[in-house]
């Protein structure tokens, strides 16, 4: 019995025992394989993380890559392109036998192919042995201008709904270079100075005339229109202050003139520049206009065409020609040109003034819209034409000096008005000059005061928190003793509803200053930085004084 019990005794321990280790084992085993698992986890994570970074990685690089090829797509090609043996004329006339090209401007045909693509007239120039050139172009428009080219020849065109609008231009091979971005494209900075324009005394017109100057990070110029035959020393005494570089001939670099449009307040500046000695003392190397030949658009004040042509090409024979297209980027040093209008783009043009370029001026996001003299209908072709964010601009020239915005005298500023709240701009600049010894017509009192309280679009500089009676009270006679007290140092009160008596207006509504390019009586000169950071204005001073006289 007690040798059962020992036997018996003997199992149950080892059972136990048996139990015990199992026990153990499973513990040990489930830690050490919780912990395992929970490394691998860990690790599958960091390794998952690790993916996701890559693939972030990869992602930035794809981006990367695809920013590259992006711009990579932008280079300009070998120049000249291959010509063709078939002329522009020719590949029309295969498309459509009926048709006849018209010249629209210097060197320059324009034609409309009806019932067609614009897919099917690419094809045509490309089998006839044009290249077609990708170019960058104006963001936020559908209708972008295809390019093609061969040899000296550059072919624009754009779909207008079932109709493909085509020109031909006579080029120098090089200008394509323009359309592409270069290393310093969007860098640095630019200074842009407006300039106050000499008074032409033959008119009894006091508001006309522009000039604005910018100073690119390489010290070359770029000039925008210059004003009257009588500014000229304007001109050249702003590149000297500016510091504006010079070639291997002591001769200051402009690496661009461009011409608004053909009206003498814009261009005559130019026209005695050239004649004189500052065209021994200056090299331009691009002209940039458009001016149409069409009779039925152009008056007696409009420039000739190819008088003025052929009188730039003999004090400039080395400078090259360039007639802009809307939708095309021009690139002269870091200053980008966005060109949103140019008169090539409609054919019902029945105002001279509708002829003018217009273009945002851009360096590295700071902008400028210049819309030289442009009318009503061209803001009402430019809203249709572009989304709002191609729009934006930091600073907006005022069209026609604050003058008038349609044929016949016409105010109406329906769609400028659309224009100028799209900009959102911070500072005006309104090429409005001296007032004559008599304020004759359109002086300053009836643009800035009477204009303004008709709600013109001079009313858009303005206080708009006063009423027009409070303007209207500011009579000939109140606005001139108020502007003679400003002057004098004792006027008992600062603004006529914004307007300081001398060269600034102080919308609080729209949070918009602007700056005139002249007082009363004297010209101005209000100098502007333009940079990654934005805008800054630099000075704001009598012209005489700026340039140290």
């Amino acid at each position: 019995m007690k040798k059962r019990w020992y036997f018996w005794g003997f199992i149950i321990m080892i059972l136990t025992l048996s139990l015990l280790c199992a026990c153990d084992n499973t513990g040990e085993s489930g830690s050490t394989d919780n912990t395992d698992t929970t490394e691998e986890t860990t690790i599958a994570t960091e390794e998952t993380t690790s993916d996701s970074e890559g693939t972030t990685a990869d992602t930035e690089e794809t981006t990367n890559e695809t920013e590259e090829t992006t711009v990579m797509q932008y280079i300009a090609p070998e120049l000249p392109l291959p010509e063709s043996n078939v002329s522009p004329e020719d590949v029309v006339k295969a498309i459509d036998p009926i048709v006849t090209a018209s010249q629209f401007g210097y060197k320059t045909w324009q034609v409309v192919l009806s019932d067609t693509t614009i897919a099917e007239v690419k094809d045509a120039f490309v089998s006839a042995g044009y290249t077609e050139v990708a170019v960058p172009t104006v963001s936020g428009s559908d209708n972008v201008p295809v390019i093609l080219g061969a040899g000296n020849l550059m072919i624009t065109m754009r779909q207008e709904r079932s109709s493909v609008r085509i020109e031909c231009d006579i080029c120098d091979p090089s200008t394509f270079a323009l359309l592409f971005p270069n290393e310093t494209t969007g860098t640095g900075e630019v200074i842009m100075a407006q300039i106050g324009v000499e008074r032409n005394l033959e008119r009894d017109n006091p508001m006309n005339g522009m000039c604005y100057i910018y100073k690119l990070s390489d010290g070359r110029a770029v000039i925008l229109d210059g004003g009257h035959n009588s500014n000229s020393h304007n001109i050249y005494s702003a590149l000297q202050k500016m510091d504006i570089a010079k070639d291997k001939n002591g001769r200051y670099r402009i690496a661009a003139w461009i011409l608004s449009h053909g009206h003498g307040d814009h261009y005559g500046a130019l026209i005695t520049f050239s004649n004189s000695e500052y065209s021994q003392l200056c090299d331009v190397e691009h002209f940039v206009y458009s001016f149409p030949l069409n009779e039925t658009i152009l008056s007696s004040a409009a420039c000739h065409v190819p008088s003025f042509v052929a009188w730039i090409s003999q004090y400039f024979p080395n400078a090259k020609h360039v007639v802009p297209h809307a939708g095309l980027k021009y690139h002269f040093g870091n200053l980008t040109l966005d060109m949103l209008y140019t008169p090539d783009m409609r054919s019902d043009i029945d105002y001279e003034n509708d002829t003018s370029l217009v273009f945002i001026a851009d360096c590295g996001g700071a902008r400028v819209l210049h819309m030289g003299d442009a009318g009503d209908k061209v803001a009402k072709f430019i809203l249709s034409a572009y989304k709002a964010d191609a729009l934006k601009a930091q600073i907006l020239q005022i069209t026609h000096h604050g003058l008038y915005t349609g044929a016949n005298e016409s105010h109406s500023w329906t769609y400028l008005k659309k224009l100028y709240k799209i900009t959102q701009a911070e500072y005006a600049v309104l090429p409005m000059g001296t007032r004559s010894p008599v304020d004759s017509r359109n002086g300053r009192h009836t643009v800035i005061i009477a204009w303004a309280s008709m709600g013109f679009q001079t009313s858009f500089l303005m206080d708009t928190r006063a009423t027009s009676t409070n303007l209207v009270v500011y009579d000939q006679d109140s606005y001139d003793q108020f502007v003679s007290d400003v002057a004098a140092g004792k006027a008992n009160h600062e603004t006529i509803c914004g307007y300081n008596g001398k060269n600034i207006i102080y919308n609080p509504e729209a949070n918009l200053t602007t700056y005139i390019m002249s007082t009363e009586t004297e010209n101005m000169a209000t100098v502007f930085s333009l940079s990654q950071k934005g805008v800054a204005v630099v000075s704001n001073e009598l012209l005489s004084e700026w340039f140290g006289q």
